[in-house]
């Protein structure tokens, strides 16, 4: 079967055995899946209780490179199935299966997702443009214009501009964030930086991507696009050259943390501003809050609070 047969053609599931499958090279833009995370045991055992009778298929080429499904192909590779159903498609929908895919994903903030899917950008235009231009020649009324891709200079332009309008648009988040995930991608890029080793408050030398990527791409308590960009801030200059400067205490989950721990502290000074029905509300929004605290820090927070507690109890019954 070739590309023009699949394209003409309706979906049909092949059985594959997915030994030979292999994840195609546009998939190096996601990041990959913990596999002794409780998150992936939980993925695959659910996918056990289905069987691959009643596993979605998973998308590839007619050569057998995925595009979609990676992590149901390696969930049936370790539970040892020794077929797989595939819908085969052209491989020039690859980007727009892996671009989807990424966007699907829900450990990670529109941010990362937009920072990622900048890595493939280039080959998601085309292929969007491939088939926006085949509804046409079916006859398909299509409202999606062609995408612009950024320029690969350092510098922000009108062009770049109007492709972040238009990426915005198409993956549904603000003008802003495209604009920031592009300039990130650019001072990464950037021949001044791309290799240089900044030493961080660890006392570890790293490139920018280095640092940063991994606080982008964090499930747990990932940085904003906007807060990386103030922590480049600290390391280039506005010539876009590396700084020659201790290393800043911000660029830290620490700094933040704190920064935020500080900020819930100086909101209770409202406290005794607040009405009866007020307080009550206030103390069940801490209710709520509490249970994403994790066990250790609760446990800490919570002697903390016994502690000064019984320190006020003190002072009350010494001047009594």
């Amino acid at each position: 079967m070739n590309e023009s047969e699949i394209d003409a053609g309706v979906d049909t599931i092949e059985w594959r055995d997915p030994a030979p499958l292999r994840a195609h090279m546009l998939h190096g833009c996601l990041p990959e899946p913990q596999l002794d995370s409780p998150e992936w045991h939980a993925f695959v055992d659910g996918l056990s209780g289905l069987g691959p009778e009643g596993t979605p298929a998973i998308h590839v080429t007619p050569q057998g490179w995925i595009m979609d499904g990676v992590r149901r192909w390696l969930a049936a590779k370790q539970l040892q199935w020794q077929k797989i159903a595939c819908i085969v498609r052209p491989e020039w929908e690859a980007p727009l299966w892996i671009v989807e895919s990424l966007f699907g994903q829900r450990c990670l903030t529109k941010g990362a997702k937009v920072y990622l899917s900048l890595q493939v950008l280039k080959e998601y235009a085309s292929a969007a443009e491939m088939q926006r231009l085949t509804w046409l020649e079916k006859g398909v009324k299509i409202l999606r214009k062609p995408l612009i891709v950024p320029l690969p200079s350092s510098g922000r332009s009108r062009h770049d501009r109007t492709a972040a309008a238009g990426l915005a648009e198409r993956f549904g988040v603000s003008e802003k964030t495209v604009e920031r995930a592009i300039q990130i991608r650019k001072l990464f890029e950037s021949p001044a930086l791309r290799e240089h080793k900044f030493q961080f408050q660890d006392g570890e030398e790293r490139t920018l991507r280095e640092h940063f990527e991994p606080l982008i791409l964090d499930a747990e308590h990932p940085m904003g696009l906007g807060d990386v960009i103030k922590g480049i801030g600290w390391f280039v200059g506005p010539d876009g050259q590396p700084l020659d400067q201790a290393p800043p205490e911000r660029n830290s989950h620490l700094f933040y943390w704190e920064r935020q721990w500080g900020s819930w502290a100086k909101g209770c000074q409202r406290w005794e501003k607040l009405s009866a029905g007020e307080r009550a509300k206030a103390i069940e929004a801490v209710r709520e809050a509490a249970e994403a605290v994790p066990g250790e820090l609760l446990e800490q927070v919570t002697e903390a609070f016994r502690a000064e507690v019984k320190k006020r109890g003190r002072r009350v019954e010494a001047k009594g």
